[in-house]
């Protein structure tokens, strides 16, 4: 038997072991929370008065013309009835047909229909449902998918080419005919430009034709916007355009090639306006000895100092010297460059 000396010792250890429960209890109820917090979050949001069992549908790929029709459902788990107050919809040709009051406890159906005649690749449209009960969030449903035109141009129906001056650049496009009922032939190809060649190439009749556009060598520096006239079988789509964007950039040269102030409202501008020009050399080094401006109100700033290969010049405007109208100049910089000592770079300012 104990006596009360071990008594005694029992009484701290007893103590420590109740701390050591309330503890482990902590513990549990902490980890609980944690783990069902996402549960009781879900069970509260069920708590809504409606119920959607979808938001989205995905209608594959379709036909540029096809008109998409798909039906949603939301159920009013409320005791009074809710009604639909307004739709809003995000896409030109959809359109929204819905049950205007959804009974209490019973379901309503929306229809969203989408005519994709303006609309091609991948679309999205969004119907977003309002209800005349404030508390009630809107119900946003979505369609998406794939459109497809008639006529699809790879990678794109605008050709951007850049090359330097003495190289050559060639991009293709493909025309490819997705309508199965009717073969495409192409009778002939006419440039309208004359910074360029086209060169057709059907592999397969009627389905895909190729054209590589080519930047000759020879082309002089500059900027060209031109395009291709490509006429076909079907009058009703002929002819196609493909925009043909050149730029044959000097060895030195300046991005952008120009700098505009467009239209700057005097009464919503305040304090400088500032923008920024980079001067690159295709390969080497060079250095800027000065830069300056036919337009007196320009200040000019430059960076860094000494040699480089790229230069950043920030061209700012002091608002409060202008007046409405147009002011044009350039900017002129001058390098230690022996093959290009000067560039120069038009500057346009427009003040209403």
């Amino acid at each position: 038997m104990l006596g009360i000396e071990g008594l005694e010792v029992l009484r701290p250890l007893n103590f420590c072991w109740v701390v050591v429960l309330k503890l482990i209890q902590t513990i549990y109820v902490i980890t609980g929370l944690l783990l069902f917090s996402p549960f009781l979050s879900s069970v509260s949001a069920q708590q809504d008065k409606l119920i959607v069992p979808e938001t989205s549908h995905n209608f594959g790929v379709v036909k540029q013309g096809d008109v998409i029709s798909y039906t949603f459902v939301i159920r009013n788990t409320d005791v009074v009835p809710l009604n639909i107050e307004r739709f809003e919809l995000s896409q030109l040709g959809m359109t929204a047909r819905a049950t205007p009051m959804i009974a209490a406890g019973a379901e309503g159906k929306i229809t969203l229909k989408w005519d994709t005649r303006n609309v091609t690749g991948k679309v999205t449209g969004k119907g977003i449902l309002y209800f005349d009960d404030p508390v009630q969030k809107p119900v946003v449903l979505v369609l998406s998918g794939a459109v497809k035109p008639p006529i699809e141009f790879v990678p794109a129906r605008i050709v951007y080419l850049s090359t330097f001056k003495g190289e050559s650049a060639a991009q293709t496009v493909t025309i490819i005919n997705n309508d199965e009922s009717r073969p495409l032939e192409i009778l002939r190809i006419e440039r309208r430009g004359e910074h360029f060649v086209a060169e057709l190439h059907t592999p397969r009749s009627g389905d895909v034709h190729n054209i590589v556009l080519t930047i000759p060598s020879d082309t002089a520096p500059g900027r060209y916007l031109e395009a291709l006239e490509i006429h076909t079988d079907d009058p009703t789509r002929s002819p196609l355009m493909i925009g043909v964007n050149i730029l044959v950039k000097e060895n030195l040269y300046t991005f952008p090639q120009n700098l505009e102030f467009n239209t700057m409202h005097g009464s919503q501008v305040t304090g400088q306006v500032t923008q920024s020009l980079l001067v690159k050399k295709r390969e080497g080094q060079f250095e800027i000895n000065r830069v300056t401006s036919t337009i007196p109100f320009l200040a000019i700033e430059r960076e860094p100092d000494g040699k480089s290969g790229t230069f950043r010049i920030d061209v700012s405007i002091d608002s409060t010297q202008l007046k409405p109208g147009t002011t044009s100049g350039v900017l002129r910089i001058e390098t230690d460059d022996s093959e290009f000592p000067e560039v120069v770079v038009p500057v346009r300012v427009e003040l209403r």
